[in-house]
């Protein structure tokens, strides 16, 4: 997948390269001193190269997607262990010749 992009930015890199020498053809270029007369040739002619070696540097760079396979898991039914009930009641204590109120298990 490396090699892929690697080669697809190299490949984006020299069509931009030829796309900005294609666009100035020579003809009305710069002069020696300095002055450009602009060409009344081919005006918008680099566009359609730039378009071009966009939308194939685009296609190329885009990752491919393959199929994704989603699994749900498949909800599995939570069985909790019976919690013990409690009630209250009073209880004689032969100790201190009182009663008290302590949780008593009924289930």
């Amino acid at each position: 997948m490396k090699a892929l992009r690697l080669m697809s930015a190299a490949l984006g890199t020299v069509m931009l390269l030829s796309v900005s020498v294609y666009a100035h053809d020579g003809r009305g270029g710069y002069g020696r001193g300095g002055y450009y007369a602009p060409s009344h040739y081919n005006h918008g002619s680099w566009i359609v190269p730039l378009a071009v070696g966009g939308i194939l540097g685009y296609a190329l760079s885009e990752p491919r997607r393959e199929s994704v396979t989603y699994v749900q898991p498949v909800p599995s039914r939570v069985i909790y262990p019976a919690q013990p009930v409690y009630q209250e009641q009073w209880v004689y204590f032969n100790d201190c010749d009182c009663q008290r109120k302590v949780l008593v298990q009924i289930r």
